[in-house]
């Protein structure tokens, strides 16, 4: 392994150090891998039920508001734990499926409060417009409300991921081996835990530095996306004379018709 090839050469070649980093390395693995494993599944699952609990919070979808106002009221005012303690002892299911279940509940409530705000941000003389050019509901969620709105939140979506990373390691108290519970087992089996905890301490916080750049690189390429494939000096040559409407414009309806 690459740790035990520069222990010696940093001077640390005490066998029984040797010993621990040999022991210690699967262990390190197996709850990076697990905690990896349930962010990614746990913020997929969070972000496209998200999204249709945004659209129905957002009357899109007017017959489900109600729904979910309650899911969201449900995941957002129940601490995390009591919500991981109901799936794993109240329902008595798997400890792996009861952190994934809580963790992608929690993400999804949150997200879609985040994503409805993006989406009510969006002005309602675009949604005219696209009504004008003969849009459907569908067409106007997927091509006007969603993309602009997701694109004015980004920063608050990567505050969430940034939580729900954090958040995984609730699942240490139903037995799974996270990074938390590893290194809790590791610093307990050789009484390092100052130095076992530091390691957990700068995994969080590379991963959700990891987050933060990954979304700053994606709003940067989002709006060099979005800068005009003209040359600002060239509009002139699309001058076009405003014309006023025909008659007066009724306030555009968001929901499905």
């Amino acid at each position: 392994m690459i740790i035990e090839g520069l222990l010696p050469w940093l001077g640390w070649a005490d066998p029984q150090l040797l010993d621990m980093v040999h022991e210690s390395i699967p262990v390190f693995l197996e709850g990076a891998t697990t905690t990896l494993t349930l962010f990614a599944q746990a913020g997929i699952i969070g972000f496209v039920l998200g999204c249709f609990i945004a659209l129905c919070k957002a009357r899109c979808i007017p017959k489900l508001y109600w729904l979910g106002w309650l899911y969201v009221e449900l995941f957002r005012n129940v601490p995390l734990l009591i919500v991981l303690f109901f799936f794993y002892y109240g329902l008595q299911l798997r400890s792996d499926l009861a952190g994934l279940l809580s963790l992608s509940g929690w993400a999804s409530a949150f997200l879609a409060e985040v994503i409805r705000g993006g989406i009510e941000s969006v002005e309602d003389g675009q949604l005219q417009a696209a009504r004008v050019l003969g849009l459907n509901n569908l067409q106007r969620i997927t091509a006007i409300l969603m993309p602009q709105g997701l694109l004015r939140v980004l920063p608050i979506l990567a505050n969430t991921f940034m939580n729900l990373a954090k958040n995984t390691s609730i699942i240490y108290f139903v037995g799974v081996l996270d990074m938390t519970y590893a290194f809790e087992q590791l610093s307990a089996r050789y009484f390092l835990f100052f130095q076992f905890f530091a390691v957990a301490l700068l995994f969080y916080m590379g991963l959700c530095l990891a987050i933060t750049y990954a979304f700053k690189g994606l709003d940067l390429w989002l709006n060099r996306a979005r800068q005009p494939m003209l040359n600002p000096d060239d509009w002139d040559d699309f001058d076009i004379p405003w014309q006023p409407p025909a008659g007066p414009i009724e306030p555009m309806q968001r929901g499905w018709a």
